[in-house]
């Protein structure tokens, strides 16, 4: 290993953690902040989980990769090693790594490390990717979290409910993470998908009657994963057009559906 086979850059960009992390987490969205111009497109419904994860990019140039999911912590990083269409990966490696910062920013690293890398032929490549190619995509990045930071939210639906705590266990278990946010002792706030966040909040005399539908573009991934941590919807329904309606109720009676394409 050499000095020069892991390449890193960092800077604090202007918005929360779960902002830009959905940026990057997100395949559908890195050509839009890619700085080398490389990425060409990837298919929507592929937003990375965990570990073991597998995303498809199509490259500018029509080549198609697959992407190994090798670390992944919601927020806070996610790596991945890409290989062509079913094969190994050959060992070189992308991470993006979150902390948040004092001023309510991100401080993010951007690391390119072909440490792994076997594959002489890839090698000069290897060496062309530079801390200043690095710094372009981490730039355009910054540029776009600000953005969607600043953008109004399609959906910002609210939830009461009577015993916060009780409520906040059983919508980490719906939504498969902690709150994004809590922006004061009485409300919790998760980002379900982009610019459509449901928050909930204490207020035990308006507790039990909400009803909200949010509409997400991975329906039948996010219903396999909320039935792996232990929720079973209170309804499944498929209408004359197709759309499906996943529907969960809270322990208050607060009824929260998914809305997508047909099971």
């Amino acid at each position: 290993m050499s000095a020069d086979q892991v390449v890193s850059v960092s800077r604090v960009v202007g918005a929360a953690p779960e902002v830009v992390f959905e940026l990057i987490a997100d395949p559908s969205r890195q050509p839009s902040w890619d700085g080398n111009d490389n990425l060409g497109s990837a298919e929507p419904g592929q937003r990375v989980r965990a570990v073991g994860d597998v995303f498809v990019m199509t490259l500018t140039v029509g080549a198609v990769r697959d992407n190994h999911v090798v670390e992944f912590e919601e927020a806070r990083r996610i790596a991945w090693r890409p290989s062509e269409p079913g094969a190994e990966p050959p060992g070189h490696l992308w991470r993006w790594e979150l902390e948040p910062h004092a001023d309510g920013g991100t401080l993010v690293t951007h690391t390119y490390d072909w440490t792994g890398l076997t594959d002489e032929n890839r090698f000069a490549r290897a060496r062309a990717t530079t801390p200043d190619k690095l710094r372009a995509s981490l730039d355009r990045l910054a540029d776009a979290a600000v953005r969607d930071a600043l953008a109004l939210p399609a959906l910002f639906a609210g939830v009461s409910v009577t015993d916060l705590a009780a409520a906040e266990e059983w919508y980490e278990r719906l939504f498969g993470s902690p709150p994004s946010f809590r922006p004061n002792d009485t409300e919790a706030v998760w980002e379900v998908a982009p610019g459509r966040s449901v928050y909930v909040e204490q207020r035990p005399d308006h507790a039990g009657h909400a009803l909200a539908t949010v509409f997400v573009d991975d329906l039948a991934e996010r219903v396999a994963a909320i039935t792996g941590r232990g929720l079973e919807p209170h309804l499944d329904e498929t209408y004359d057009n197709g759309v499906r309606k996943v529907t969960y109720r809270d322990p208050e009676g607060n009824e929260l559906g998914f809305g997508g394409g047909p099971a």
